[in-house]
C-alpha cells in the first residue's frame, strides 16, 4: 500500500508539474503567435498607406491635376495594391475660390459637381465658411464627389490631426454607405503639401496645406488574406479600434467573444496617428499528456521535449526582433527577392533616410555564400553612375544576418512596363541609352552583371526628372578579368554546373556551360530592348524550361512583324545585340551607344517624359 501512494503521489505531482509545463509552453506559442499576427497586421496596414503616399507625392509635384491624370496614377496605385476601396483628392479651397473651383471641376468632366454636405435629404450644397476640402477626383468614381470632408466633425477632426502632424493619419471606425454594420472600413487621410515641403513649423502646416489624398478599404478585405497565411483553424483573432474600442475585424464569426474566453494575449498596434488591439486566442487546447507520466523515463522525454520547445521560441523572438531592426535601420516590410536574398523596405534609426535592405536569404548562410555576398557589396558599391542602384552601407547583425542597405526606389519595371504594351521608339532608345551608359561604366571597372532582366530595371522619377532608369540586383555580378591578389576575385569553381539569371534574357553560351563576359549584358539588353518596341518580349514558354528551349533551338518574331513603325536599321541593331553567337555579336556596350548614335533617332525631351508619366496606362496583356 506504501509502494502504490507513493506512486500515486509521484503520478499527481508528476502530472502537476506537466500540466504547468505544457500551460507556460501554451503562453509561449500564444506569445510568439500574436507576435507574429500583429507583425503581419502592420505590415498589410503600411501597404495601402505607402500607395497613398505615392498618389500624394505626385499631387505635390504635378503642376495640374486634372481628372484624367489623378485617373491613370490611381489605377496604376491599385493594380499594385489590390483590396483598396477609393482613393480619392480632396483639396483645401479656401471660400473666396468656391464658384472658381466648382465651375472648373464641372468644365474637366464632373457633371453637375458642387461642393456639398450631408444632410436629412440627402447631400445638399455646403454651408458656408471659410475653407472646404471637397472630394475633387475619386477613383474608382463614386458618389462621393463634391462631399465637404470638413463638414463632418469626426473626419474635419481627423484631418486637422493630420496636417498639424504632417503625417498620415487613419480615422476611427467607418461604415461605407452599401455596407452591412458588421462590415468596417478605415480612410486614411495622407496631407499634401505643394513642392512635397513640410512646414516646421507645426501651426503652419494646416494653414499651408495644399489638400488631402484619401485612400478607403475594408478592414476585412485588407487583412483577411495575410491571416490566413498565420491561421491555420486554431486561432481566433480579432482587431479593435483600440482597446475595449469598436471591433474592425474578427477572423470568423463570434472569434471576438470566443477568444475573450480562452486563454488569450492582447497587442497593441501604433498605426498611423491611432493604436489597433489586436485579440489572439487559442481556439482549441491540447490535451495534457497523462498516461505516460507513471513511467519515470517518460518524465525525461517530456522535459526535453519542453526545452527544445523553449529553444525553438527563443530563437523565433530572435528573428522577429531581426526582421524589425537589423542594425541601424528600423525594417518597415518586404519589398521582393532575388537572387541572393530578401529585400525590404527601412529606414535608418539616426539620419531618418530611407533605404532598401538587402538581407541574405536564410538557406544560404554558409561560409561561402557569406563571402560571394561580402563580394556582392563591395563590386557593387563601386559603381557609381546615376543610373545604378546606390549601394549605403554594409553589416552583420548579432544573429549573424548579412545585409547591406541602397537606395529606395518607387516606380514601375520594365515588366510591368511592357505588359501594358509597346512604347515608342524614341521613349525606349532613351531607356536603351541609360541602361548602357551604366553597364558600360560597370564593364569598364570588369564587372558584368549577369541578370539584366526586366524586372530589375525600375522606371522612376528623381526629383523633376521623370523615366530615369534604375539597375537593381547586381546578385549576380563577376568580375571579367582579375588580377592577382584581387579580393573580389570569383572562384571559378562555384558554380559549376548551375545555371544562374532569368530565362528569356540569359545568354545561349551561358547555357551551354561557357563562361560570361560583357556580350551576355547586350545579349539581354537586346531581348529588353525587343520587348520596350513589341511589347512582347522574344522569348517565351509556358514553363521555365520551355523558355530556355526557346532561346536555344528558335528563333524569335522578326521586330517589324510585331512593330511595323520600328526603323529598319534599328531593327538590325537589336538583332545584332541579340545574335545567338557571341561572335557575332556586338562586342561592348560602347559599340551599342555608338551604333544608337548614329542612328539619330528622334529626341525624347522632358517633356514627353513628364506626359509619359501623365497618361493613363492602358489595360494590360498578357507579356512574357
Amino acid at each position: 500500500m506504501v509502494a502504490a501512494a507513493v506512486g500515486a503521489t509521484g503520478t499527481v505531482v508528476a502530472t502537476r508539474v506537466v500540466a504547468g509545463r505544457a500551460r507556460a509552453a501554451q503562453a509561449r506559442q500564444l506569445e510568439r503567435t500574436s507576435e507574429r499576427v500583429g507583425f503581419a497586421i502592420t505590415e498589410r496596414a503600411r501597404l495601402p498607406a505607402e500607395a497613398l503616399q505615392t498618389v500624394g507625392a505626385f499631387v505635390a509635384h504635378a503642376p495640374v491635376i486634372d481628372h484624367a491624370t489623378f485617373d491613370a496614377v490611381a489605377a496604376s496605385v491599385v493594380k499594385r495594391t489590390p483590396r483598396i476601396y477609393a482613393i480619392e483628392w480632396a483639396p483645401l479651397v479656401p471660400d473666396a475660390r468656391r464658384a472658381e473651383v466648382e465651375a472648373s471641376a464641372r468644365a474637366d468632366g464632373h457633371a453637375g459637381w458642387a461642393i456639398r454636405e450631408p444632410a436629412a435629404s440627402g447631400m445638399v450644397p455646403a454651408a458656408t465658411r471659410p475653407r472646404y476640402l471637397p472630394i475633387l477626383h475619386a477613383y474608382p468614381d463614386n458618389p462621393a464627389g463634391g462631399f465637404d470632408v470638413l463638414s463632418r466633425p469626426e473626419a474635419a477632426a481627423v484631418f486637422t490631426q493630420a496636417c498639424s502632424s504632417g503625417q498620415a493619419v487613419f480615422s476611427p471606425r467607418y461604415r461605407l454607405i452599401e455596407d452591412t454594420a458588421d462590415i468596417a472600413s478605415v480612410i486614411l487621410y495622407v496631407p499634401v503639401w505643394h513642392g512635397g515641403r513640410v512646414p516646421e513649423d507645426p501651426a503652419a502646416r494646416c494653414a499651408t496645406v495644399a489638400g488631402c489624398a484619401i485612400l478607403i478599404f475594408r478592414v476585412g478585405d485588407m487583412l483577411g488574406e495575410t491571416l490566413e497565411r498565420i491561421d491555420r483553424g486554431d486561432l481566433e483573432i480579432a482587431v479593435f479600434d483600440g482597446p475595449g474600442g469598436p471591433l474592425l475585424f474578427e477572423r470568423r464569426p463570434g472569434s471576438a467573444a470566443r477568444a475573450a474566453r480562452a486563454a488569450h494575449r492582447d497587442v497593441a498596434l501604433p498605426l498611423y496617428g491611432r493604436t489597433w488591439q489586436v485579440r489572439v486566442g487559442a481556439a482549441r487546447v491540447a490535451a495534457w499528456p497523462a498516461a505516460p507520466l507513471a513511467i519515470g523515463g517518460g518524465l525525461t522525454i517530456i522535459a526535453v521535449i519542453a526545452a527544445g520547445a523553449a529553444a525553438w521560441v527563443l530563437t523565433h523572438r530572435r528573428r522577429l526582433r531581426a526582421l524589425t531592426r537589423l542594425g541601424q535601420y528600423r525594417v518597415d516590410g518586404e519589398i521582393g527577392r532575388g537572387s541572393m536574398g530578401v529585400v525590404y523596405r527601412a529606414q535608418h534609426l539616426l539620419l531618418g533616410r530611407p533605404a532598401a535592405l538587402k538581407l541574405l536569404a536564410g538557406d544560404l548562410v554558409d561560409a561561402t555564400s557569406r563571402a560571394r555576398f561580402e563580394r556582392e557589396v563591395r563590386l557593387a558599391a563601386k559603381l557609381q553612375h546615376p543610373s545604378i542602384v546606390a549601394v549605403y552601407d554594409f553589416g552583420v547583425t548579432t544573429e549573424g544576418l548579412f545585409f547591406y542597405a541602397m537606395e529606395l526606389l518607387d516606380g514601375v519595371t520594365v515588366r510591368e512596363l511592357v505588359a501594358d504594351g509597346p512604347i515608342p521608339v524614341p521613349r525606349a532608345g532613351a531607356f536603351v541609352r541609360q541602361i548602357a551608359e551604366a553597364l558600360r561604366e560597370a564593364h569598364d571597372k570588369q564587372i558584368v552583371h549577369r541578370d539584366l532582366a526586366p524586372a530589375n530595371l525600375m522606371i522612376t522619377v528623381r526629383g523633376t526628372q521623370h523615366d530615369v532608369v534604375k539597375i537593381l540586383d547586381f546578385g549576380l555580378v563577376k568580375r571579367i578579368r582579375t588580377v592577382a591578389g584581387d579580393p573580389d576575385a570569383e572562384d571559378p569553381q562555384s558554380e559549376a554546373g548551375v545555371i544562374m539569371g532569368t530565362p528569356g534574357f540569359i545568354a545561349p553560351e551561358v547555357l551551354r556551360g561557357r563562361a560570361a563576359d560583357e556580350r551576355v549584358d547586350i545579349y539581354a539588353l537586346g531581348c529588353i530592348w525587343y520587348g520596350l518596341l513589341a511589347g512582347q518580349f522574344p522569348y517565351r514558354g509556358a514553363t521555365q524550361d520551355a523558355t530556355l528551349r526557346a532561346q536555344l533551338q528558335a528563333a524569335p518574331v522578326p521586330l517589324r512583324k510585331l512593330a511595323p513603325d520600328v526603323p529598319i536599321a534599328l531593327a538590325e541593331l537589336i538583332t545584332e545585340c541579340m545574335q545567338p553567337d557571341p561572335r557575332l555579336r556586338l562586342r561592348s556596350m560602347r559599340e551599342v551607344l555608338q551604333r544608337l548614335d548614329a542612328l539619330a533617332l528622334p529626341a525624347w525631351t522632358a517633356d514627353d517624359a513628364r506626359r509619359a508619366w501623365k497618361a493613363p496606362r492602358p489595360a494590360s496583356p498578357t507579356a512574357g
